[in-house]
């Protein structure tokens, strides 16, 4: 029986301890004879069996004791037999059917097909009260059982059609769409089976946000579900480059300034090659194209193309491998993006009494539109300045991408709806806080029984705690902000995007429904902070739009 703990089993040695204090507390009898001990003598003989009986069983309990917690103290388990450890279960089969599965082997088999196989006999030989989902795993994992089936005829009915594909198996969405399935399960004991070549391509470490998707599924059940591995053998000497991401310099996409697509190629095969060049196309027109070079198995290579877009709209832009390899399907990526001339950025004037630079909204509308009034030079944002109560009418949201609330104490019922209800359809929301904020009001800011903010704010604290040290940030000095109440936010789903010198968080963001909403801690003048005085305040706020 194996055990979780057993270094504990040493304790083991204890339970000899009532036989040795027994052995050595034992002491030779003196014997005095008198005149009654003939009768005692008799009554001794009569009991010294029983005497001697309730000894044996109280040494034997004390010694049991010792014993049974050492064991208790190791955790001993019993493993589980097979796949199922034969009780009632719901499993979901992933296949991999990407197209290094294809490749023949030196036997003329491929791993898809051994996989396949295993799969069948699998499912044929399980025990009585398991049931299957079955899901195909490739850029789109395919869910071929909506909730795992107790019959295995209709398991094995929709093996007979799966075929190999093309396209590399994307793991997280394959391990999300599994949890999906396990989801409508009606077992207790669940667990996922993935069969696969094990190719490191495919895995997305660099992309959080899915594997974070994949977390946020498996978290919904009572009992975390396993995932098991099956890796089947792969073919020698496989030539294969792939584009393993294709990741832009921003998620906004302008006619105003030149836009960077960073492409990584990896070679996911077995020998080292060199891919050829590797080349990107807008709308069918090759824009450029650098050669990769020679690329060592398992390792990858980024490569950076500037392109500009001269008309909004929507645009193909597709990133290709010229080169030859074993596997052509993952040598090219398509991606198609949306491109604008204008982003139109509501600023929200928490003092509308205030004039010029006084304005909390002064210096983040230069920030987000820095050119001369002669400058003809295309600019991409457009910054409109309202008062709070102007949003009390959707009307004010049209063609909006980003709402930001200067100072802004709060906001009336009707206003702070609408702006969440156009927050939550997916618009952008960013709060940058002043002197006369409530933070009451943002931190209990609801909207159909879900709070708004990511974080909650204290009070707006003046000053600095440390005389003559106050906290930077970006090197500019910080007299007044917003403190963040650390130990409520949900790190699984909120981001501290950045901090002070201090340690205290600057900016934080997190998502609200299909719109996503940020909060700084302090406010965006020279009231309170040197911030606008630096050089890096321009792109420090067109960041947080973007």
């Amino acid at each position: 029986m194996p055990f979780f703990a057993p270094l504990m089993l040493f304790g083991l040695a204890a339970a000899a301890a009532p036989i040795l204090l027994h052995l050595f507390r034992k002491r030779s009898a003196r014997r005095i004879v008198w005149g009654a001990w003939q009768f005692l003598a008799e009554s001794m003989r009569r009991k010294r069996r029983k005497i001697l009986i309730e000894e044996i069983l109280l040494l034997v309990v004390r010694t049991a004791i010792l014993a049974l917690a050492a064991i208790a103290f190791a955790r001993p388990f019993l493993p589980e037999m097979g796949f199922f450890g034969g009780g009632e279960k719901d499993v979901v089969i992933v296949l991999d059917r990407s197209g290094s599965m294809n490749l023949h082997r030196k036997d003329g088999t491929t791993a898809f097909a051994a996989a396949l196989e295993e799969v069948r006999d699998l499912v044929d030989n399980a025990p009585r009260g398991v049931s299957f989902g079955l899901v195909l795993g490739g850029r789109d994992a395919e869910i071929l059982t909506v909730t795992p089936f107790s019959s295995k005829r209709e398991v094995l009915k929709l093996l007979e059609n799966v075929k190999a594909g093309e396209e590399t198996m994307d793991v997280p969405r394959a391990l999300e769409a599994a949890g999906e399935v396990l989801s409508g399960g009606s077992h207790i004991d669940k667990e996922v089976i993935v069969f696969g070549d094990g190719q490191a391509y495919g895995w997305r470490p660099d992309d959080a946000n899915a594997w974070r998707r994949v977390e946020k599924t498996f978290a919904t059940f009572n009992r975390r579900p396993p995932v098991v591995w099956r890796t089947l053998e792969r073919p020698e000497g496989v030539r294969n480059a792939a584009i393993a991401s294709v990741v832009p310099s921003r998620e906004i996409f302008g006619t105003d300034r030149p836009v960077t697509f960073t492409v990584g190629v990896v070679n996911s095969g077995s020998v080292a090659f060199s891919p050829g060049e590797l080349a990107l196309e807008v709308d069918g027109k090759r824009i450029a194209s650098q050669p990769v070079g020679q690329v060592l198995p398992g390792l990858s290579r980024t490569i950076p193309f500037s392109c500009k877009f001269d008309k909004p709209g929507a645009h193909t832009v597709v990133t290709v491998l010229a080169g030859s390899d074993d596997i052509a399907s993952d040598n090219a990526v398509t991606n198609a993006v949306t491109v604008i001339d204008e982003l139109k950025v509501l600023l929200v004037n928490g003092r509308p009494g205030l004039t010029g630079f006084e304005r909390p909204t002064a210096y983040v509308e230069a920030a987000l539109r820095p050119e001369r009034k002669d400058d003809k030079v295309p600019f991409l944002v457009k910054p409109v300045g309202v008062r709070p109560t102007e949003l009390e009418s959707t009307n004010v949201f049209a063609g909006v991408a980003v709402t930001i609330l200067c100072d802004v104490p709060f906001l009336s019922e009707k206003a702070s709806d609408n702006l969440a209800h156009w927050t939550a359809e997916g618009g952008g929301l960013l709060a940058v806080p002043g002197e006369r904020s409530a933070s009451g009001f943002y931190t209990n800011w609801t909207w159909r029984a879900k709070k708004v903010m990511p974080a909650a704010w204290t009070n707006f604290t003046k000053g600095v705690s440390i005389p003559g040290k106050p906290p930077l940030f970006d090197n500019a000095p910080v007299l007044g902000r917003m403190l963040f109440d650390e130990k409520a936010i949900d790190t699984n789903a909120v981001r501290i995007v950045s901090r002070m010198s201090d340690g205290e968080p600057a900016v934080v963001s997190g998502p609200f429904h299909r719109g996503h909403v940020g909060m700084l801690a302090m406010p965006l003048d020279l009231e309170w902070t040197g911030i606008p005085a630096r050089p890096g305040f321009v792109p420090f706020v067109h960041g947080l739009v973007y």
